[in-house]
């Protein structure tokens, strides 16, 4: 097993020396200078997310077209879409990851 956490702090050291990581750090930064916007960013991030994993009852697309529209005035601000684009770009490079992963332990 000791191997196996040396390789993960490897793994975790590379991902923090990508350009998409260090992006990201530095967006979240900018973002917790001003407190009230990240507040309302978390706010965002928690009904965005809860969104997502509510069952499709034939209604998900106007759902989804009333939060986008409810919380245009938030995602158009320069600072606040600089940070969700980087977030989804480190969650991205996350999965594509993890999904490597499982392909190469044949887990279905």
């Amino acid at each position: 097993m000791y191997n196996l956490d040396q390789q993960m702090n490897s793994l975790i050291d590379g991902y923090k020396n990508t350009d998409i990581y260090k992006t990201y750090q530095m967006c979240r930064e900018e973002l917790s200078q001003d407190a009230q916007l990240k507040q309302q960013v978390d706010e965002f991030r928690t009904k965005n997310f809860e969104l997502q994993n509510q069952p499709n009852d034939g209604s998900l697309e106007e759902r989804v077209q009333q939060f986008s529209d409810s919380y245009a005035w938030l995602t158009n601000q320069p600072l606040v879409r600089k940070f969700l684009d980087a977030e989804l770009a480190f969650c991205r490079m996350l999965q594509e990851t993890t999904d490597y992963i499982l392909e190469q332990l044949d887990f279905d």
